[in-house]
């Protein structure tokens, strides 16, 4: 499986990093040998506006996905190194609005369930160092 928008360079030193600081003890022993496409898909996206990619992650299969969703992480490269700015949780649909808090724009969440009769939204917002749920 190729990762999205030819990025593999960044998808195994990206899935260490979620297996470090975003997934707990009993989650990353269930995770098998294999290439990081098979567990996460990588997408850049420029949340800052600075022309350079922040990295939204999404888990493809258990244990990085819920019952109904993948878990999201953003991740930023500064210096040379990946930080986690954003441990979102498991959601369907993330959309980057045009409001922004602290230089990053916002973020909206959905997950439907019950059938689709049912819609949970949630906005993430930049604290100034990682993104947290708005309340």
């Amino acid at each position: 499986m190729v990762i999205d928008n030819g990025i593999n360079k960044f998808a195994n030193e990206l899935f260490r990093h979620i297996l470090t600081d975003g997934v707990n003890e009993e989650d990353k022993a269930e995770i098998k040998d294999g290439p990081a496409s098979e567990y996460i898909s990588v997408k850049p996206i420029d949340l800052n506006g600075d022309g350079k990619p922040e990295y939204y992650i999404e888990g493809l299969k258990p244990p990085l996905m819920g019952m109904l969703a993948g878990k999201i992480w953003i991740y930023e490269k500064r210096n040379g190194s990946y930080f986690l700015i954003g441990d979102i949780g498991s959601f369907e649909n993330v959309t980057p609005l045009k409001t922004k808090h602290n230089g990053y724009r916002d973020i909206q969440v959905s997950l439907s369930f019950n059938a689709g009769q049912q819609k949970v939204q949630s906005k993430f917002v930049f604290n100034g160092s990682k993104y947290e749920l708005k309340k």
